[in-house]
């Protein structure tokens, strides 16, 4: 590989590095929400798995668990410009968004009696739904796909 040109009064210039997108401390952010979101709903289905186990508890369980791992393992890759934690970002945002609807339509139906269900799952879709367009703009598809 060669060296780069020499400057005339002193020693060679190198090209800038690219600046990394604001946008990508947005996503970072919002990751972390998610993080802190699936850490209390994690921890709210496996204080209920205590009561009584039963299939969709551990499903729950479960899910919250890999979208908490997800969402603390994707922010530092995701600012170095990682191809693959931008995928898998996306595919597990799209699951989340996907995830989010069962509980607005549980929530809806218990909301006599747990109307906080309808509220956590407004949250989770929105706070999915805004992962998903801050992945989609186009500094940080730049910045990733570069």
């Amino acid at each position: 590989m060669a060296a780069p040109p020499a400057s005339r009064y002193g020693p060679p210039v190198l090209p800038a590095a690219p600046t990394r997108p604001r946008e990508i401390g947005l996503v970072r952010g919002l990751l972390m929400a998610t993080m802190a979101l699936c850490l209390v709903g994690a921890g709210a289905s496996i204080y209920s798995l205590t009561r009584e186990v039963t299939a969709p508890g551990v499903i729950v369980t479960a899910a919250t668990v890999y979208f908490a791992v997800q969402s603390a393992a994707a922010p530092a890759p995701l600012a170095r410009g990682s191809r693959w934690a931008w995928v898998w970002t996306f595919a597990s945002t799209l699951m989340g968004m996907a995830s989010g609807i069962p509980v607005i339509a549980t929530g809806l139906d218990w909301f006599a009696m747990r109307p906080y269900v309808l509220a956590i799952g407004l949250v989770w879709t929105v706070l999915y739904a805004w992962l998903l367009g801050a992945l989609s703009t186009r500094p940080v598809r730049a910045w990733v796909f570069a």
